[in-house]
C-alpha cells in the first residue's frame, strides 16, 4: 500500500474517533452517563400532594388543595380548571429517568442554572423541588434535577404536564349549544342587520320500496333580512354560514380572567364593542335562550371577544369579526 493512501486511510479513522468523542461529549454534556433501564427521579400518592407552586415563562403560582377542588392562592375567585392541576399530580405520582449523570458539574451546560421550568410539590410528608433544563438534541430528553446532586435525562413530554401559565388553566366560560335558531341580529356602530328564520313545512316523496311509494313529511325554511318589519330572503347557504362564526365559536385563549372597566375599555368593549352578535335560539330541552357575543379590539390575527357582560375576556380570530363586520343584505343576497 502506497504512503499516501496510508496517510488518508488513518486520517479517516482519526476523524471518525474524533466525531465518535464528539458525540458522546454531546451526549453526556461532561458527565458521566450510566445507562439503565429506568431511575426513579419522584414519586409520591397524588392524593397526598396539597400544594404546587410552579414557575413558568418567568411566571410564579400556587395552588392549594381544597377538597376536590385547587384554590388559586393569590385569588381564590380565579375560576380554575382542575383538570390541568390533576393531570399535574397524576404526572408527580411516578417520574423515571432513562440516563443519570452521577457527576454532572456546571448545570449551566444542562439549561438547569437558570430552568425552563421549577416546580415545587408540598406533601404532608414533605416538600420536593423538580428542575426542568434543556432539551438533548441527541435523545430528544429533557435534563431534570430533583435536588439530590444528580442530573437526569426524562421523556421531553413530562414537561408538558407543567409548562402552563395561570391563564391557561382557567376554566373557560362555556359557549353553549344553539339549536334550532330563529334570529340572529349584528349590531355595529353605523347600523343593524337582523336576519331571521321562516321554517316552512313540506311534503315530498321518498324513494319506491317493494311495499310500494311512501311519502315523507320533512321541514325545511328560509332565513331571509328583517328591515322595518319587512322581510327579504337571502342565500341559505351564506347566511348559515354567517351564523355559524357564532354558532360554532371556540376561544383560543384566556387574556383576562377579571377585566376592569378601564381595561374592557382597552380591549375595545366599553363604551359600545365594535360589533355584538345575539343569537337567539332554543336549547336542547326545547326551551327559548338568548346567546351575545361582543367583539372589541384587533391585535394581529386575533380579535378580543366576551360573552356579553362578561369579565373574562379572550382571543378568537379576527376573521370572526371582519365577517360579522362587513356582513349586508347585498352580500347575502343570492347569486
Amino acid at each position: 500500500m502506497k504512503r499516501s493512501t496510508k496517510i488518508i486511510l488513518l486520517l479517516a479513522i482519526l476523524a471518525a474517533l474524533v466525531a465518535g468523542i464528539l458525540l458522546v461529549r454531546k451526549w453526556t454534556a461532561q458527565g458521566e452517563v450510566e445507562e439503565t433501564a429506568s431511575v426513579p427521579v419522584y414519586s409520591t400518592d397524588s392524593a397526598s400532594i396539597q400544594r404546587l407552586t410552579w414557575t413558568y415563562n418567568n411566571e410564579t403560582v400556587s395552588f392549594s388543595r381544597d377538597g376536590e377542588n385547587w384554590v388559586y392562592e393569590d385569588d381564590s375567585e380565579f375560576p380554575t380548571d382542575a383538570s390541568y392541576l390533576d393531570a399535574m399530580t397524576s404526572t408527580l405520582a411516578s417520574i423515571e429517568a432513562d440516563r443519570v449523570i452521577d457527576d454532572p458539574g456546571d448545570l449551566a451546560q444542562y439549561g438547569l442554572e437558570d430552568p425552563i421550568c421549577s416546580l415545587t410539590v408540598e406533601t404532608a410528608s414533605g416538600t420536593a423541588t423538580l428542575q426542568f433544563g434543556d432539551e438533548n438534541t441527541i435523545s430528544s430528553e429533557r435534563y431534570l434535577t430533583n435536588g439530590d446532586g444528580k442530573v437526569y435525562l426524562v421523556k421531553a413530554e413530562i414537561l408538558s404536564s407543567f409548562s402552563y401559565n395561570l391563564l391557561d388553566v382557567v376554566k373557560k366560560e362555556a359557549v353553549p349549544e344553539m339549536q334550532n335558531v330563529s334570529r340572529f341580529v349584528i349590531r355595529r356602530a353605523e347600523d343593524t342587520l337582523t336576519l331571521v328564520y321562516t321554517e316552512q313545512e313540506e311534503t315530498g316523496s321518498a324513494s319506491a320500496s317493494d311495499a310500494g311509494t311512501t311519502k315523507e313529511t320533512g321541514t325545511s325554511g328560509t332565513w331571509s333580512v328583517e328591515t322595518d318589519g319587512t322581510q327579504t330572503e337571502v342565500d341559505n347557504a351564506k347566511a348559515v354560514q354567517l351564523k355559524n362564526n357564532v354558532v360554532y365559536l371556540s376561544w383560543l385563549k384566556c387574556v383576562n380572567y377579571k377585566a376592569s372597566e378601564s381595561e374592557l375599555e382597552e380591549y375595545g368593549f366599553l363604551p359600545e364593542p365594535a360589533v355584538s352578535a345575539e343569537i337567539q335560539y332554543s336549547d336542547s330541552e326545547g326551551t327559548a335562550q338568548t346567546f351575545t357575543l361582543e367583539l372589541g379590539n384587533y391585535t394581529g390575527d386575533y380579535c378580543y371577544a366576551r360573552i356579553a357582560g362578561s369579565q373574562m375576556v379572550y382571543l378568537v380570530k379576527a376573521s370572526i369579526a371582519q365577517n360579522l363586520l362587513s356582513a349586508t343584505a347585498e352580500t347575502l343576497a343570492a347569486s
